[in-house]
């Protein structure tokens, strides 16, 4: 098999903000698969979770002070760009329009992956990229994924670097026991988080008194 770096992994999230459980995700993808980028896509209007805290604005800044030394990481406007909400299809939708022939990974942790079946058109989701879940225990798959993951799961990630789209592969690495929700609660209530952060979004966030 190839060792060439093909692989697009894609991460996304409202970033509400970028904390070092999102820096450390992108660099264990890249360590350990063959991926080309790491593509880090911000959404505008979650559709799972509660409208974002900070501006959009301020979002992007964070996302690009926190990964700007980083050559392999793209910042991917697209969703933000869109006046609909963000559904993870249709951004899937026009990355592979984008790349027609490239391997695209969406990078999911084990609570989104087991939240799946309340995505939209979740099940198209084969035909546009691979699904590398970040395995943990504690989560309750769906019964209804259950025949699915049988029938796409592979177990050598080379796997992914071969074929455009149409595999999941479960990762195994350390639990990240950082949210962002915590953060913001934690900031609400006065403290401010230090060792979750990035030394430079501690000061952005300090500086402009977000999550207060």
């Amino acid at each position: 098999m190839t060792k060439q770096r093909n692989i697009i992994a894609v991460l996304g999230g409202t970033f509400d903000p970028i904390h070092k459980g999102h820096v450390q995700i992108a660099e264990e993808i890249y360590s350990h698969l063959p991926c080309h980028e790491i593509r880090f896509i911000p959404c505008k209007i979650p559709l799972l979770k509660a409208a974002p805290n900070a501006t959009v604005e301020q979002r992007l800044e964070m996302l690009n002070i926190a990964l700007s030394d980083r050559s392999h990481v793209v910042i991917d406007t697209r969703e933000l760009e869109r006046k609909t909400p963000s559904y993870m299809v249709e951004t899937l939708k026009s990355l592979r329009d984008d790349f027609p022939s490239q391997p695209l990974a969406l990078i999911l942790g084990m609570d989104a992956f087991a939240l799946l079946p309340k995505w939209h058109d979740w099940q198209s989701l084969m035909g546009l990229c691979h699904i590398v879940v970040l395995n943990r225990p504690g989560y309750n798959i769906d019964e209804c994924l259950n025949p699915w993951i049988q029938e796409h799961q592979v177990t050598n990630y080379l796997h992914l670097n071969e074929q455009p789209a149409g595999l999941i592969y479960f990762h195994m690495m350390p639990p990240i026991d950082i949210s962002s929700t915590e953060i913001r609660n934690e900031i609400e209530h006065g403290d401010l988080p230090a060792t979750y952060l990035p030394d430079k979004i501690f000061e952005y966030v300090r500086k402009h008194r977000l999550y207060r």
